[in-house]
Formats: C-alpha cells, sequence, structure tokens
C-alpha cells in the first residue's frame, strides 16, 4: 500500500503512478481539507452509489449541496475521479486527528 499525506508537493505524480499500477492507496489528510472531506465524502459517496437517487430532482440536489464544498479540494477530488475510473473502491475512517481515505483495487476473482 502506498501512503502520502495530502499536503505532499508530488501527490498527483504519487497516486496516479499508485492507481496505474492497480496498487492500494492511502491517503492522509490533516486541518481544514479534513474538515471539509469529512462533509463532501458522504455525500459523493451517496450521489454515486445510492439507488435511491434514481429520481432526477433528489440527484440534482445532492450535488448541488456537494459543489460548493468539493471546490476547496480539487486535488483529491482529481485522484478520487481517476480511482473511479478504474473501478477502486473507496474508503475513508478517522485516525489521529486524521482523515484516512483508501482506494483498494477491484480484484475480479
Amino acid at each position: 500500500m502506498v501512503k502520502i499525506y495530502y499536503d505532499d508537493k508530488n501527490i498527483l505524480k504519487t497516486a496516479f503512478a499508485a492507481i496505474d499500477a492497480d496498487q492500494a492507496l492511502s491517503i492522509i489528510v490533516t486541518g481544514w481539507s479534513a474538515r471539509i472531506l469529512r462533509r463532501t465524502l458522504p455525500m459523493y459517496i451517496k450521489y454515486f452509489y445510492d439507488r435511491e437517487l434514481r429520481n432526477e430532482k433528489k440527484k440534482k440536489a445532492e450535488i448541488l449541496r456537494f459543489v460548493p464544498l468539493g471546490i476547496f479540494t480539487p486535488t483529491f477530488w482529481g485522484i478520487v475521479n481517476k480511482a473511479t475510473m478504474r473501478l477502486m473502491f473507496i474508503k475513508f475512517e478517522e485516525k489521529n486527528h486524521s482523515l484516512v481515505v483508501q482506494f483498494t483495487p477491484h480484484t475480479s476473482g
């Protein structure tokens, strides 16, 4: 598993290399970015994976809640987008006053 901090200078290069190599990736987020992501990650998961949001009005209302907060962490959402396109699973948890976001590859088996 590749572990990187969100405020690392080479986060995109390191994260994209891990995703392209189908390696598990863990991003450790602290500070104000963690506070924002604690709110936006559940919204993201609900928007893209909740079967009840098939109704377009509900879906539109949910994305309108997400966008204003999501614009503060564009690098993170670029990584999420690439991981999602590679069918990686997303899991997040709170550890030692930090938010740890894990991306694990989808294994066909």
